[in-house]
């Protein structure tokens, strides 16, 4: 990474090293630090990054995410007010990454709302891609071409 400029420099401290612009952070990541600390994170994910390989899914990396977008839990609608709204927000994007990324066991001591954030990419596929394909006419599999879902927030894959 280059750092050619003082305002990058702030931006590597805020987000690389988890700092606010000069010590402060900014508003949405106050909110977080607020509604969400760092010990809610860990009871909600307890499941997290446990295959092998990299550990993506941080408190820190969290917070880092959220702050490339100044309006992320920094805005509300229909009446609510900004903490209201964050939390709707949360829940939301919450039950979405357990669902693309939990553990889903039935078994064992942690109740399946808590098993989100487990898996990084699909589990069973290859690094190439995973066997998706329907036999839908009016949108065909392109020859060689496959799906590989990764992150929190998986694309739909095409056979669905």
């Amino acid at each position: 990474m280059f750092i050619t400029s003082a305002v990058q420099y702030l931006a590597y401290l805020a987000i690389v090293l988890d700092h606010g612009v000069f010590g402060v952070d900014p508003p949405n990541i106050q909110r977080v630090k607020k509604i969400l600390p760092e010990k809610d994170f860990e009871y909600l994910f307890p499941h997290r990054n446990r295959q092998a390989g990299p550990k993506p899914y941080t408190y820190s990396g969290f917070l880092a995410a959220v702050a490339k977008f100044d309006e992320s839990c920094n805005e509300a609608h229909g009446g609510l007010d900004l903490d209201t709204a964050f939390k709707k927000e949360l829940s939301i994007s919450f039950a979405h990454f357990t669902r693309e990324t939990g553990e889903n066991s039935g078994w064992g001591p942690v109740p399946r709302g808590r098993q989100g954030l487990s898996f990084p990419s699909e589990v069973g596929c290859t690094a190439a891609a995973c066997p998706y394909c329907s036999s839908n006419s009016e949108y065909p599999c392109q020859k060689g071409q496959g799906y590989y879902g990764r992150g929190a927030l998986l694309l739909v894959p095409h056979s669905e």
